[in-house]
């Protein structure tokens, strides 16, 4: 299956900086809340929500809760590409902490590491 996914717990302020990728994301918000920017519309989504960012469209997420956020990132894409939009410097959140970048394997059903490319500032 050609998919690669993060699986994101973030602390309240944490989140991804602007970016985006070649092909279409979908968030799916497990638990928690989170303030989403999709292509400069702002939208507030709680657990049991689906969020999709177009190919190409520029997007970033905070946790604007004051519990845990829990979310599925899907890449529609074997490997992980993006390109980060934020200013050089810029701060992620209180952490600045990353989630495991993870891949589905053809054929095999297991998870590992992802390969990809990124281009800018990773947050």
């Amino acid at each position: 299956m050609p998919i690669s996914l993060f699986l994101v717990d973030s602390r309240p302020g944490e989140g991804p900086l602007l970016h985006r990728h070649p092909y279409p994301e979908v968030f799916i918000v497990h638990a928690g809340q989170a303030e989403f920017e999709i292509d400069g519309t702002r939208l507030t989504a709680a657990a049991g929500d689906i969020l999709i960012a177009p190919a190409g469209t520029a997007h970033r997420f905070t946790n604007t809760g004051d519990k845990e956020l829990s979310l599925t990132a899907i890449h529609t894409a074997p490997n992980i590409d993006t390109e980060w939009l934020a200013p050089s410097g810029a701060h992620c959140g209180p952490s600045a902490r990353r989630a495991p970048r993870l891949t589905q394997q053809p054929r095999t059903g297991l998870l590992t590491r992802a390969s990809g490319r990124t281009k800018g500032t990773p947050c």
